[in-house]
């Protein structure tokens, strides 16, 4: 909590680079001591005592390097910019706190709250997407079969990757991580839809999008692999609509400019309608 509240205190002197330094500097230091006494709890059993205080330290980590990339990206000039580095860390944390969450449930209802975050059977039945994203998705489905390859693994869907680092060439199969993510993220809009007309979206209404990603998404993500980016940069879109959160406020605009620097020409025409759908605030998913 301490280094989340100097990352809020960095955020309210964005104009004056020296003051967000020394946060930043104290946020480093509050968070290595929760981090190492983190490691040192893993060791222990999980009990309805402890769960709690696990869940509340992945959760304001995950917080934490959205909050901090977003302030260094206002830092960047003349353009903000969040690096695909940085990127791909806040979803790794995110991925890393629904693992938590799976460990403590059994002791704790705290993971109940992630069931605000999706529509449950009976409100999926009455929920469209417009005709528009629909196409969308068929298009960007198109273009991982075009540039992604396949394993021949029928276990390809369920099997992690043996690749030990971010390389992308040593991820055998790179169209199976990215088709999931997309269907993942198909079902993010939709309930982005659901939770939009009702204005209840919250935070986890979009973040839930990392949990769910596969391990070797993360891995494309640091290797700069095109049709990574490019999905990612959809669903920085519409994170738009987190626009009141302090920690994720502009966080899609910053993430498509990093984004952007990392692909080349030929594939940045892909980012034009996550930029529309930034610029209208996902009003597209309400047609």
């Amino acid at each position: 909590m301490l280094a989340l509240s100097a990352l809020h205190l960095a955020d309210q002197h964005t104009t004056d680079p020296d003051t967000v330094a020394r946060y930043l500097r104290l946020c480093d230091r509050h968070q290595s001591i929760a981090i190492a006494a983190l490691r040192d709890a893993l060791t222990a059993q999980f009990t309805p005592e402890n769960s709690g205080a696990f869940f509340a330290l992945a959760a304001t980590t995950s917080v934490s390097s959205m909050a901090r990339s977003t302030i260094l990206a206002k830092l960047q000039q003349p353009t903000p910019f969040i690096g695909v580095d940085e990127i791909a860390e806040a979803l790794t944390l995110t991925k890393g706190m629904r693992e938590v969450v799976a460990m403590t449930a059994g002791h704790t209802p705290i993971s109940l709250m992630f069931t605000s975050y999706r529509m449950d059977a009976m409100q999926e039945r009455y929920v469209q997407l417009p005709a528009e994203i629909l196409t969308r998705f068929a298009a960007l489905r198109e273009l991982c079969e075009q540039q992604c390859g396949s394993s021949s693994s029928p276990d390809a869907m369920t099997t992690p990757s043996s690749a030990s680092s971010s390389d992308a060439s040593n991820i055998t199969d790179t169209l199976t991580p990215c088709l999931v993510a997309l269907k993942e993220l198909e079902d993010i809009y939709l309930n982005l839809r659901h939770f939009m007309g009702l204005s209840r979206v919250e935070t986890g209404t979009i973040w839930r999008w990392a949990a769910c990603l596969p391990l070797d998404f993360a891995r494309l993500i640091t290797a700069r692999h095109p049709v990574a980016l490019v999905i990612v940069a959809h669903f920085a879109a519409a994170t738009v609509v987190l626009r009141k959160a302090w920690y994720v406020q502009d966080w899609g605009h910053h993430a498509l400019e990093g984004i952007e620097r990392e692909l080349e020409e030929g594939m940045r025409g892909w980012l034009e309608w996550p930029r529309e759908c930034l610029k209208g605030e996902m009003a597209v998913l309400l047609t």
